[in-house]
């Protein structure tokens, strides 16, 4: 339950604090799931290994990340 609650602070904390966006924002920007974002946020399931990979590197990077998302709905689609 640590990770999951870990996980959970530091990505809400990412999203508000340093990237200052809302839920529907960030979810729009990196090609994920409003209600997955919300559950992720809440704890209510642990992150699966590659999301967790997706939040660090928007972390590192979110720039590029946006860039990356939009170019892989340009060439592959959405959800």
């Amino acid at each position: 339950m640590r990770d999951r609650t870990t996980f959970a602070h530091d990505l809400g904390h990412m999203r508000h604090r340093k990237l200052r966006v809302c839920q529907e924002v960030f979810a729009e920007r990196y090609g994920v799931s409003l209600a997955m974002l919300k559950d992720q946020e809440q704890g209510r399931h642990s992150p699966h290994p590659a999301f967790k990979v997706l939040v660090a590197a928007i972390d590192m990077d979110p720039f590029f990340m946006a860039k990356a998302a939009q170019a892989a709905e340009e060439r592959w689609g959405g959800e």
